[in-house]
């Protein structure tokens, strides 16, 4: 793959072929709709603004940018429940569509989803969750290390590597540090409960 090429994934969760984009003759910040080899699903790419160097791996891909709406933006689409210790209150934090930065709270480095925790085993910017609309309507919901110092866990089971884009489903558990958090998906969840945190 060369410098000018940008790999993508399918948003369709069930398809998840990989795509490659050829970006040397489109300007920066072009919008572009991709429709799938595979399963045919019409998805929207932005242009990165420097060319995309080749990954170091195979299964390095990018998750496509969608261009959203003001409203889109700010509607929740998905929620994480926090686990926490015993006498401290709950906390439920909404995923809005697009990029959901996670981390531990912080005023020097804040993070688009701040975690109210004493965990210092948690980065105060962890974990990404990337939240998309299928072409049949549905979310996927799709997580990435940020290169935290202690890792983030599926299930208990799986360590993310710095490479590893992975679809979530609704109830997936994910460790950040020490910190448990429970995936609940729009399909499912209650979103209209007030957000603690």
């Amino acid at each position: 793959m060369g410098l000018t090429d940008m790999q993508v994934i399918c948003t369709n969760g069930n398809c998840k072929a990989t795509l490659r984009l050829k970006t040397d003759t489109l300007p920066a910040g072009k919008r572009l709709q991709v429709r799938c080899p595979k399963c045919g699903t019409i998805s929207g790419v932005v242009i990165p603004a420097e060319p995309v160097k080749s990954a170091p791996v195979a299964n390095k891909t990018l998750v496509i940018n969608q261009e959203l709406s003001e409203t889109q933006r700010n509607q929740a689409v998905g929620r994480l429940d926090v686990e926490v210790p015993a006498g401290q209150p709950p906390q439920l934090l909404q995923l809005k569509e697009g990029r959901n930065v996670l981390g531990r709270q912080s005023t020097s480095k804040p993070a688009d989803i701040m975690i109210n925790t004493l965990d210092t085993y948690m980065s105060r910017r962890h974990a990404v969750i990337d939240v998309f609309r299928r072409h049949d309507g549905c979310f996927q919901y799709v997580v990435s290390d940020c290169g935290s110092n202690n890792g983030t866990f599926i299930n208990e089971v799986r360590r993310l590597t710095e490479h590893d884009q992975i679809f979530l489903k609704n109830g997936d558990c994910l460790r950040l540090g020490k910190t448990k958090l429970y995936l609940r998906t729009g399909e499912v969840a209650d979103l209209s409960e007030t957000p603690v945190g």
